[in-house]
């Protein structure tokens, strides 16, 4: 008595092998010939889903005015000690 392997319907084996996911599914010989389900091929291919490229720009604070400690401070405006022509660092009135 010989034994035969029946052939197991083409979608019953790709739902159990990796054929499932794979672009060439159902125009594939390997599949069409396979007795069981394929855990392995070398011609497996997923579609690839390209994702927009996203670019991360730093977004930079804008540098005030009027450089120095002179930019932020609450006096600014009547302030006798400023020099437009050099930046202050240190300042005893600088709030």
């Amino acid at each position: 008595m010989s034994k035969s392997l029946s052939r197991p319907s083409d979608r019953s084996t790709a739902f159990r092998s990796i054929c499932i996911n794979c672009v060439h599914d159902g125009n594939c010989a390997f599949q069409y010939t396979a007795a069981t389900p394929i855990l392995s091929c070398e011609e497996h291919e997923v579609e690839r889903k390209q994702e927009p490229a996203r670019i991360l720009v730093p977004s930079i604070a804008p540098a005030p005015a009027i450089p120095g400690l002179c930019g932020s401070c609450v006096h600014v405006e009547q302030c006798a000690l400023r020099d437009p022509e050099r930046i202050t660092y240190h300042c005893e009135h600088y709030e």
